[in-house]
């Protein structure tokens, strides 16, 4: 809505009409939301409204106080490309903000049919860096048929967009999949999924005058050129999930899987805007392969606890690219005295690039806070009702799988939710 009416209403005015609206549609839920149940038909709200304090709100990388990874990266592929020195480094800021959301479940269910649709919107309103105000989208459905009581197949659809006021990293996510799902006797689930996936990531401000050299004889760079984010991140391709699952006792349970994907890109480097030369395409086509092993658990007895390790290998034909990773997973949740609930989640994120460089990937995104080493620490208490009390404290960083480019944020919230 910001982004279309740009042009005649204002950021800081647009930033505090998403406020004012998430606000009063947020406390005037407090009094009327509830579940609704028909027969087999269900329908499920959730609402929540908070502030907090972040203390990166561009999430930028840095080399060092001074320098910044978003202008200095390029410049780490075997001299072909170059950044002139007076780039100036951009500032990494801090800034109070609004944070809300709401997501609507319908199901339906029966001896046979099991049919979900869920739609998520969420947005942030910082208070002094509107044009970093970004609003999320997300819409999700799924269809399970049961051919045999063991027996399960179905397909799923999942799509997510998200938009800044500001225009930049910006991005749309879609993925389709069939599934097959055998539960076998003594409580094993095999589980396969095939489907495709896409990904348009459009980053509008690029880079300046980045140059190539050897293309003509103007010094010291040579032929200047703009390079976007958008066109190095959007990719398409097929993705593929087995796993196995056994529950050992009601307690405990294990799962082992392996994950397959390609991931195609088309893109190209576009000349100035002023430049009457013609766009640089890709010379050789970029196709990435990517192989997942990981092995999770789930211990539930007063304590819930979940611990999961994956290995990751990605080889891709772009130099300094490829990697082999490490991800371990934790999470714990706990019931305190006085009814409160108390979530800790961590990630640990190694990566090896086997060139020697530290480029960030599609899988190593900083706008992607799943793919950081991260720290969690959540507290809820129920107020009255379905409303609670929540908080939240976030870490994330990339120092375990970047080498001399760094990432810190530290994320503060603190707010009312309503759940049903």
């Amino acid at each position: 809505m910001c982004t279309r009416y740009r042009r005649f209403v204002s950021p800081r005015l647009c930033a505090g009409i998403v406020l004012v609206w998430s606000l009063l549609f947020g406390t005037g839920f407090f009094s009327y939301a509830h579940a609704w149940q028909w027969g087999r038909w269900s329908l499920k709200l959730q609402l929540h409204v908070k502030m907090g304090y972040d203390d990166n709100v561009r999430r930028l990388t840095v080399l060092n106080p001074q320098q910044t990874s978003s202008t200095l990266r390029w410049a780490k592929i075997d001299g072909v490309v170059s950044i002139p020195p007076e780039i100036p480094p951009a500032a990494i800021q801090s800034d109070g903000l609004h944070q809300w959301g709401g997501v609507a479940t319908l199901r339906y269910a029966d001896a046979k049919h099991l049919w979900s649709l869920r739609y998520g919107i969420g947005g942030k309103v910082f208070f002094q860096y509107h044009d970093e105000s970004s609003i999320v989208q997300r819409l999700e459905t799924q269809y399970y048929l049961r051919l045999h009581p063991r027996f399960l197949i179905g397909i799923s659809a999942q799509g997510a967009d998200s938009r800044r006021i500001n225009e930049s990293r910006e991005y749309s996510f879609g993925v389709a999949q069939a599934v097959a799902m055998w539960f076998a006797p003594e409580n094993w689930l095999f589980t396969l999924r095939g489907g495709y996936s896409a990904f348009s990531f459009r980053h509008l401000e690029r880079f300046q005058d980045v140059h190539l050299e050897g293309l003509d004889d103007n010094p010291p760079f040579g032929k200047a050129i703009r390079i976007s984010d958008g066109q190095r991140f959007s990719y398409h391709g097929d993705t593929y999930h087995l796993s196995v699952r056994k529950q050992f006792h009601r307690m405990f349970r294990a799962q082992l899987s392996y994950d397959l994907s390609r991931f195609f890109y088309a893109f190209r480097f576009d000349p100035p805007p002023d430049s009457d030369a013609s766009p640089l395409p890709l010379l050789i086509p970029r196709s990435d392969l990517s192989h997942q092993i990981g092995l999770s658990l789930r211990f539930l007895y007063v304590v819930l606890i979940e611990i999961s390790y994956h290995f990751e290998l990605l080889d891709s034909p772009s130099y300094g690219e490829s990697f082999l990773g490490h991800r371990v997973h934790f999470l714990s949740a706990i019931e305190l005295p006085w009814r409160i609930t108390l979530v800790l989640q961590a990630q640990l994120l190694f990566r090896s690039f086997r060139n020697g460089l530290t480029l960030n990937t599609l899988l190593q995104q900083a706008d992607n806070d799943a793919n950081l080493t991260s720290a969690t620490i959540r507290l809820s208490r129920p107020i009255a009702g379905p409303l609670h009390l929540d908080l939240r404290y976030s870490f994330y960083t990339n120092r375990f799988s970047a080498g001399g480019v760094q990432y810190l944020r530290n994320l503060f919230l603190a707010g009312l939710s309503l759940r049903f």
